[in-house]
């Protein structure tokens, strides 16, 4: 199914390239005071390096699933150095070569199929995470709703009725003895972790977009722009997310950030953001692999082949 939507996504990856370049060529009034401004200059890797720590942090939340999966510890800086490299292929056509990459590099890290589940678990959560977010910065009704003591004597029994009938089928199937340890307290504690690291990421790509606006804009954000902009930068991940065949998401982010910005912040100052969101986020991979690689190949990595987790 993925296979047959990749072209359309190459096609709506080019065509969000195209209406992108269309877009900055026809900007007659483009400031390139802005574009080298010292303040922006200084920010941009500054934030980079945010990104590449948090990186690092992503990495420890595929360690954690790894070592589950396997029954054994995993040296964190091992999972780094595999984790960093592989994150560099999601810039190659197809949106899932990083993934792919990891089942080739990370051999020594369990089978095939447990590195595999790790990815899928690790999609799971971070779309999750995504969805939270969303709902979190768009539906403050619906938390109204759900916190009232009528919602709750409404929803809480059919939920825990249905959760009660999902798992009692799931028993009943072959395939329990083979998956029953992803529903134990322990992989849910291990979940709660890897679904927090993916939460405040996204939240944090939020926060730098919005710093950017703020350098790039002529005026103050207040609140209500502010949480405008945290919705449209998940929102904007998770459309580039999802696409299947777009390189990380490029072209497509811009666009969704262009048309769900432009029209209060102007295009000019949207897309000079999203452009330097995406240098943001380049830089970040870059420095994580040079971090991962500094760390393997100096006396920092004395702990590759040990199970210690970082002090993060």
């Amino acid at each position: 199914m993925i296979q047959k939507l990749k072209p359309f996504g190459y096609f709506l990856t080019a065509v969000s390239l195209i209406y992108l370049v269309r877009t900055f060529w026809g900007m007659r009034q483009l400031s390139f005071s802005l574009v080298v401004s010292p303040r922006l200059l200084l920010f941009i890797p500054t934030a980079a390096i945010l990104c590449a720590s948090l990186i690092a942090l992503d990495a420890y939340g595929w360690k954690l699933s790894l070592s589950f999966l396997k029954g054994s510890r995993i040296p964190y800086l091992k999972a780094f150095d595999v984790f960093a490299r592989c994150n560099l292929a999601k810039y190659l056509p197809g949106n899932f070569m990083h993934f792919v990459g990891r089942n080739f590099l990370g051999s020594d890290f369990g089978t095939p199929v447990n590195i595999a589940l790790s990815s899928l678990i690790e999609i799971a959560l971070v779309l999750l995470a995504a969805s939270s977010l969303l709902l979190a910065l768009s539906y403050q009704k619906f938390f109204e709703l759900v916190s009232t003591a009528a919602a709750h004597r409404q929803l809480v029994p059919l939920a825990a009725l249905g959760l009660a009938i999902a798992v009692y089928w799931l028993t009943k199937q072959e395939e329990w003895s083979h998956i029953k340890h992803l529903f134990s307290f322990k992989f849910f504690g291990i979940a709660a972790q890897i679904y927090s690291i993916y939460t405040v990421q996204l939240f944090t790509d939020g926060i730098i977009l919005c710093l950017l606006l703020a350098l790039l804009s002529p005026r103050q954000l207040d609140g209500r722009e502010q949480r405008a902009i945290l919705l449209a930068s998940v929102f904007s991940w998770l459309g580039g997310f999802i696409v299947p065949g777009s390189p990380a998401g490029l072209g497509v982010r811009e666009v969704i950030l262009l048309q769900s910005l432009g029209p209060h912040f102007g295009q000019e100052t949207t897309v000079l953001a999203a452009a330097a969101a995406r240098v943001v986020n380049i830089l970040g991979d870059i420095f994580s692999f040079g971090g991962s690689s500094i760390l393997k190949k100096t006396n920092l990595g004395s702990d590759y082949d040990r199970g210690s987790a970082p002090h993060l």
